[in-house]
Parts: structure tokens; sequence; C-alpha cells
């Protein structure tokens, strides 16, 4: 079913998935951007799963890159028609959320609360019902059904064609995902464990039968321990405390109010940050937090424990209260105890940190705790263009020793891509702290390559807050990545900059156009990185890094070199996406000779000369 004239290395490739699927096992890839891996993973697969009665579940961290998947879907069964769906949540989908500020910043739990009430209200021909629902309850949806398996529509597809109907996409989804051999869907949907749950329940299968297909796999390891990390913020504190207006106040113990608890959990919050905290973040003491409420409201452990134990009670009811007014059914009393309720009981697994925010955070070290759950598949697959080492990842997520590890090179002209550096620089934190006139040089070879090329640039900084720090200015067009920046917005300025013969744009290593958007052609031919992308050395990072040094005896390399090395190829990797693309990328940072191994640098005294005489070869 390969509906393509295989490239280099891709028939080694798709030898690799197939017998990883036939031996049952697990598999680490990775392969060069533009090598093909999507359709390479795909084709064996949804063989594999046909012949063998199994489903298929692929999930992406990003919309562009689910897109993908259908897009090649569609090529491999223009013949043999095989049903792929594709899966977002309520909040991408529901109509009714979508024109709902309160809705929108729901967690999927407390969605589908509203969402289940509301359709009971349908049913009931209650006025507090949802409309969609109703039409999909009274129309011919098999239309529906086979428009989607003629078409094998993307998400948006799918979701314009329900809208223009009145029906409700997400439920029509869920009744499609039973017939699907192939769902692609965002991580969320299989590393959550409610959402996992809910959504093996839809495809009607046991996880032991699904073959598991990891795309962009390098942010897994971050990603799984974010599931696992809870915070608890002043903001939450002040809103639990605005709860207990609304709803009362009430005596959890020893004559302890709620009220009472939720201000001294401010103060002991702004405390700890004080006395902690000098630059970012720091590490608390196990059990300094439980003391300091026991001395405060003069109780025991026992008591703190039945004073977390009914704000726990007491949020219930404030959310049951909320859901039968069809409002959220969240209650910030009940997230205030089920932080503390953790706090309390964390184990060797987690630390105890305070941020500058304010935030009290529970940070989970182990990723394997969410991302262990692979090793329940039939099999699984786990694909990147950047994964080196690769016996960090397969130990990071917790996979079998015994599982297959290979990794391809790109496979266009090496002549296409070249790669300088500069040895006079460094975006190294401590030199940035001590030494202002190494901002300047960086300003300066910014300004010299932007300004001396029409051809499209990408500059990368290690974060916002050297972007922010930097006073560059151009005589070009130039766009600017913005923290926290909405999707929709963030798409329509990479649209806009790739219209463009010599435009700029500053964006972020590591973050969304740094993975997963492709700039084809003469949409981008330089690629500037202001120094390397090295982690913010913070109590969170130290913590993590001596929790694989005790674990792994590898908490530098794994923790430090790794992810550096990740962020950097990720960055350069956006340079070359087909044979005929030439492009350059430039690191501004003496460090990158660390990096000789995994790249093919060369040394520059004059970047500008070198980039010239390099394109016009």
């Amino acid at each position: 079913m390969f509906p393509y004239t295989p490239r280099k290395y891709q028939a080694e490739i798709l030898d690799l998935f197939r017998t990883t699927l036939h031996n049952r096992g697990h598999l680490i890839l990775e392969a060069g951007t533009g090598s093909g891996k999507t359709v390479c993973a795909l084709e064996p697969a949804l063989e594999f799963a046909v012949e063998n009665k199994k489903r298929i579940v692929y999930v992406t961290r990003t919309n562009a890159q689910q897109k993908q998947v259908i897009y090649e879907l569609r090529q491999i069964t223009k013949k043999n028609k095989i049903f792929g769906c594709p899966l977002q949540g309520r909040r991408n989908l529901c109509p009714l959320i979508k024109d709902n500020p309160e809705l929108l910043g729901g967690t999927p739990e407390e969605l589908s609360k509203i969402c289940t009430d509301r359709k009971r209200n349908t049913l009931g021909n209650d006025k507090k019902g949802c409309r969609y629902f109703k039409k999909n309850c009274t129309s011919d949806i098999s239309k529906v059904f086979t428009w989607t398996k003629n078409n094998l529509p993307t998400v948006e597809e799918l979701a314009d064609y329900c809208k223009k109907r009145g029906l409700c996409p997400y439920e029509i989804i869920k009744l499609l995902i039973n017939d699907a051999i192939l769902v692609v869907a965002p991580y969320i949907y299989f590393f959550d464990p409610f959402l996992r749950q809910h959504l093996l329940e839809m495809m009607n299968v046991g996880i032991e039968d699904v073959l598991l297909i990891v795309d962009e796999a390098h942010n897994l390891p971050e990603y799984a321990r974010s599931l696992k990390s809870i915070t608890l913020s002043l903001n939450t504190l002040k809103f639990a405390e605005r709860e207990v207006s609304e709803f009362g106040d009430i005596e959890t113990a020893e004559k302890v109010m709620v009220s009472d608890f939720c201000a001294e959990m401010k103060k002991i919050l702004l405390r700890t940050k004080n006395e902690y905290v000098s630059e970012e973040d720091a590490l608390i003491p196990p059990d300094e937090i439980e003391s300091e409420i026991m001395s405060s409201f003069k109780i025991s452990s026992t008591k703190l424990c039945k004073i977390i134990k009914n704000m726990i009670i007491y949020g219930e009811l404030v959310k049951e209260i909320k859901r039968k007014k069809g409002k959220l059914p969240r209650s910030y009393i009940h997230s205030v105890g089920a932080f503390l309720l953790m706090w309390t009981n964390v184990d060797e697994h987690y630390v105890k940190i305070v941020n500058s925010k304010p935030e009290f955070e529970i940070y989970c070290l182990d990723p394997s705790l969410a991302a262990g759950v692979v090793n329940e598949c039939f099999s699984s697959s786990h694909m990147s263009g950047t994964l080196l080492p690769l016996d960090e990842y397969r130990d990071s997520v917790g996979l079998p020793s015994a599982t297959r590890m290979f990794s391809f090179p790109s496979p266009f002209p090496e002549e296409n891509r070249k790669i300088f550096f500069v040895d006079d620089v460094t975006t190294r934190y401590e030199e940035l702290s001590k030494d202002e006139a190494v901002i300047k040089k960086l300003e300066t070879y910014i300004k010299n390559i932007c300004n001396s090329f029409q051809r499209n640039i990408i500059v990368f900084f290690p974060s916002f807050e050297l972007m922010k720090k930097m006073n560059i200015s151009l005589n070009k067009n130039l766009y600017v990545e913005g923290q926290g920046m909405h999707q929709q917005e963030l798409m329509n300025m990479i649209e806009s900059f790739k219209l463009q013969k010599g435009g700029v744009l500053f964006s972020v290593a590591g973050g969304r156009i740094s993975e997963g958007i492709d700039f084809p052609g003469k949409t981008l031919e330089i690629a500037v990185l202001v120094g390397l992308p090295y982690p913010k050395p913070t109590a969170k990072h130290k913590a993590l890094q001596n929790y694989y040094d005790i674990k792994f005896g590898k908490g530098w390399e794994y923790t430090v070199r790794a992810p550096a090395i990740r962020k950097t190829l990720q960055c350069i990797g956006r340079l070359i996406r087909d044979e005929n693309d030439k492009a350059a990328a430039v690191i501004l940072d003496k460090r990158a000779r660390h990096f000789r191994k995994q790249l093919d640098l060369n040394e520059t005294k004059n970047v500008v000369k070198d980039l010239q005489t390099f394109f016009n070869s």
C-alpha cells in the first residue's frame, strides 16, 4: 500500500516498523526531517491492524501533525479504503463551548460533566439542552458517516461540515471512532488516565490490542512530567476565598474555618517565596509547609488531614451546586484540598517547589509514571527527527531494555545545508549576567545577518526573556512570536511571514515554531540560533538532574546535554524539507563546538561573507 516511490532509507525504515509489529515489540526511531516517518509508520501499521484485528492510536502534539497523518492516510488508502478518524477535545469541537468564555477554560472532566447534563436535558425536552445534540438525534446522520468514510476529512473539515448542518462534531466523531482502524488524537487522549479510558471505550478495544504510534516523541518525557505535576497559586487561594463568600463558610476541624485556612495559606505561600526564592524557584524542605500550617492553627497532623478531607468534601458540594446551575463544575476550595492531599503524600519521584509567581508546585521527576502505560499496548513506536541519545528516551519513558533503537541521517544532499558557528559569544547564563557587552555583540551579529540578506530568516532565542532584552532595529519586516500567543494568531503570522521575500521572524527554541511547522523552499533560508538552548539552572532542573544521576548515573547527559541537542536540531530541521531546498544555520555560541558529533559544524570568522559564499556557490 506504500503510495510513493521510496526515498533514501525508507525501505529500511518500513522494514523496522513491520518487524517490530510482528515481534510485538517497541521501536524508537530517529530519522531526519523530510524522511517520511509518518507514511513509513502508517503503512505497515494499517496492514498489520487489518490482518490481525488490531486498532491504531496515533498520538501527536500539534494540530499540524494531526493533519499530516490524515493527508498520508488518504494517499495510502486511495485503492483500498481503510477508515481513520481524527479526534480532538470538546474545547475545540463543541459549538456551545466555543461560544462560552467560561467553559473554554474547563478541564476535560469538567466539560464532560457539562456535556452529559446537556444531553440528558435534551432527551428530556428541557430548554437547557443542546440544540446540536438534538439535531444529531433527530437527523439522518448516516449521510455524515458516508461522507466521512469516503473523504477521510481532517478534524477541522469534519467540524465545518457538521457545523453547516447544525450537528455536534464531537458526538459525531464519538460514533465514528467505533468503526475506525486508525484514531489520530492529541497526546492527552492517551496519556491522561481519564481520557485514555474514555478513548478505549469509544473505540471498543482493550489496550492490549492497540498499536501505539507516538509522533514527535522527544516531547513525551516532559509532557508526561507535566501531567503528573500540580501547582497551587496565589490566585487559586484568592478564588477559594471568593467561593467561601459565595457559598458560605464552614468549620473544617478544631474551629478552623475554610476562610481562615485559605487566608493563612496565602500568608505561608508569600512568606515561603520571600524566604527561599532569590530568582526563579527554590526547593522546600519536605515537611516545612505542613509544620507551618500545624503551628499556625496549633493542630496535630491528624487534624490537618481532617481539614484537607473536609475541604475536598465541601468542594465536591460546591461543584455539584454549580453543575445544577449549568455552570462549570469547578471548586477552588476543592483544588486547595486536593493539592494539599497530594502534597502531604508525595514520594521520592516528586519534589516540592516554590516559585516566584508565586506558586507551590509538586513537580514529577519521573515521566514513566505517566508514559509507562505504553508497555501495556500490543506494540509501540516512538519517532522524531531529534531523539538522540536514544537510550535516554528509552529510560525516561520506561520502555524495556529490549526496545529496538535506530537512527537515520537526513536523506537529502549534505551540500544543500551548511551550519556555521562563531567562537566569540555565548548565551551561557553566568556570562550573560556578568557581562553586558555579550548582549551588544549578539545584537550586532543578528543585525548584520538579517540586514545583509534578502532571504527569509528565523532568529531562535533560547528564551522569551532573552528575546525581550535585545534591542535590534532592522530595515525589513519583522515578525515576533509572543509568549502565550493564541494558536490562530500565531498561524496567521507564520503564513504572512512565508509570503515575504526577506522577512525576519523572532521565535524561541523549543517553542511551537521550532517544531512541527514546515517552511518549504524559499519560505525559510537562514536560521540563526542565538546561543544554545541549554536548560536554565533552576532549582527544579537541578532536582531533575540529581534524580537522573541517582537513577541512571547520567544526570547531566540526560537532563542538560540531551535537551539542548534536541532543541538545536529541531530549529535547524526547519530549513531542509526536500531535496531541492538549500539553506544555512548560524549558531551564535562558542559552546557549539561540543556538538561536533551531532552537527557538521563550520567555524566562521566572518559570518556574513561565509553565508554569501555558500548561497553563491
